[in-house]
């Protein structure tokens, strides 16, 4: 009995220095996160002309190569892969245009912010390393103007987009303020 009680004591000794730490802060609500519309947009070619806009307060997510990324085709043919000619620029993408890049996309008109994240993955090749990138956008972003940013910094035909759009209901809010 001994051995029962005390880890359950335990359990609700934290529980409750939890709940006394939240509510220290003032932290009453907590709203759910839920993306009211999914929207993928594969293969935005320079031959698409069109202003894709996106919903206000979207998430717009795509990948670029990293400074990693060209060691990883090296090693991919060494291995015996074949890489596809439409992905030599990936080796060619050093760090400093990758921040260029950043510094560009924080200047577009609807960016509200950004941020990147070293990544692994597999998409029309192999698996390999690079970025992915995840930007907040304002009702005046347009994707034709990302596609023209990325596609200057590569050269590359086609780039896949992901556009998560979100009503104002779906962001998690905390509400409440510190106790005095």
């Amino acid at each position: 009995m001994k051995h029962v009680t005390w880890p359950l004591a335990a359990i609700v000794l934290t529980v409750v220095l939890a709940l006394m730490y939240f509510n220290e802060r003032g932290i009453h609500e907590l709203q759910k996160v839920e993306p009211v519309l999914v929207g993928i947009y594969a293969n935005l070619t320079a031959a698409s002309r069109g202003a894709y806009s996106t919903s206000p307060h979207s998430l717009v997510s795509f990948w670029t190569p990293s400074t990693e990324t060209a060691r990883a085709l090296t090693q991919a043919e060494t291995s015996g892969e074949v890489v596809p000619a439409r992905d030599e620029w990936q080796r060619t993408v050093g760090e400093s245009t990758i921040n260029a890049f950043g510094k560009e996309l924080g200047k577009l008109e609807g960016v509200e912010g950004w941020r990147r994240f070293a990544d692994v993955g597999k998409g029309r090749t192999f698996v390999k390393p690079g970025y992915w990138w995840q930007v907040t956008t304002g009702s005046s972003f347009r994707l034709d103007r990302l596609r023209e940013l990325y596609h200057g910094m590569c050269g590359c035909e086609d780039t896949y987009i992901e556009v998560i759009a979100a009503s104002d209901s779906s962001y998690a809010r905390l509400t409440g303020t510190k106790k005095q």
